[in-house]
């Protein structure tokens, strides 16, 4: 089995969350356990499933932190 990942629309009681989770979990009707701030937190509902699939999960924070570092965004400004 691949390591592909699914976004999928996750409920839990009020909560909605878009996230992107492996494959093999992306059931509708499926009941998942998150992690957030280092503890997992149960009772996520997998309401909605996606199209598609992707390799790895897109991470925009890295991204953009890469981004800064290579252009050299991230360093002091002049006065």
């Amino acid at each position: 089995m691949t390591n592909d990942y699914r976004q999928c629309k996750l409920v839990n009681g009020d909560t909605n969350q878009t996230c992107w989770i492996p494959s093999k979990f992306a059931q509708i009707g499926r009941i998942l356990k998150l992690k957030t701030n280092g503890q997992w937190i149960g009772g996520w509902l997998v309401k909605d499933i996606y199209p598609y699939t992707i390799d790895k999960p897109i991470y925009s924070e890295k991204m953009i932190r890469s981004h800064t570092k290579r252009t050299g965004d991230s360093l002091p400004k002049e006065k």
